[in-house]
């Protein structure tokens, strides 16, 4: 049997520490990387537009009840109403006229319609932060065990309940499903990462948290 030499040792033990190294440097990479992903998430849901965002819809879904849904699609179409009005009108400044119409102030019907370009707008902002934390999950850098601290199941269904019906109604809006399959194949995908089954239309809904 060949005698290993002292260099073979050396070199066998420079190879092994090299390889621990660089697996201790991956994992601490990893680790930074998941705690900045972490901390952005954080942020973004604690920031003032989230918050308005969800208080938004959380009013107007308990002031509506259930014709959330149907009355976000009411204000929603407003704005398309008003301008195929315009054009119909042969109206010579519709663009400036239709810009005028987003303004909070003005006639009831005008207040209406940037009120409902302000629920699109919140449905919009929650649904593209719930699109991100599928993102970070499927790119690996927030695992299942993280996103069970934040944020969270409980977070995940209210943002459902809240966001949900108002893809529906646009859906039925565009009577194109396909326009706004992207939309709930990402409610979709964090029913499935949190396991939250999809309610029928017989079972009442929760009420929602203060979150």
């Amino acid at each position: 049997m060949k005698n290993i030499t002292l260099l073979e040792i050396l070199t066998i033990t420079v190879s092994v520490s090299s390889l621990i190294s660089s697996i201790a440097y991956t994992y601490v990479y990893v680790v930074g990387q998941q705690t900045q992903f972490f901390h952005e998430i954080h942020t973004e849901y604690a920031g003032t537009p989230m918050m308005e965002a969800f208080d938004l819809l959380e009013s107007f879904k308990d002031a509506t009840g259930p014709a959330y849904g149907p009355e976000y699609l009411r204000l929603k179409s407003l704005s398309r109403q008003a301008y195929q009005s315009l054009k119909s009108n042969n109206d010579t400044s519709t663009l400036s006229r239709f810009a005028e119409l987003f303004s909070s102030g003005g006639s009831s019907h005008d207040s209406d319609i940037a009120f409902g370009r302000k629920l699109d707008s919140s449905r919009r902002m929650i649904l593209h932060y719930w699109a991100k934390i599928h993102m970070f999950h499927q790119l690996g850098y927030l695992n299942e065990r993280l996103l069970s601290v934040f944020p969270g199941r409980t977070r995940a269904e209210l943002s459902l309940g809240l966001v949900e019906p108002l893809v529906e109604a646009t859906a039925q809006l565009l009577n194109r499903s396909s326009v706004v399959h992207d939309h709930q194949q990402v409610l979709d995908n964090i029913r499935q990462i949190y396991r939250i089954p999809k309610k029928t239309q017989t079972e009442p809904a929760d009420a929602e948290p203060d979150l």
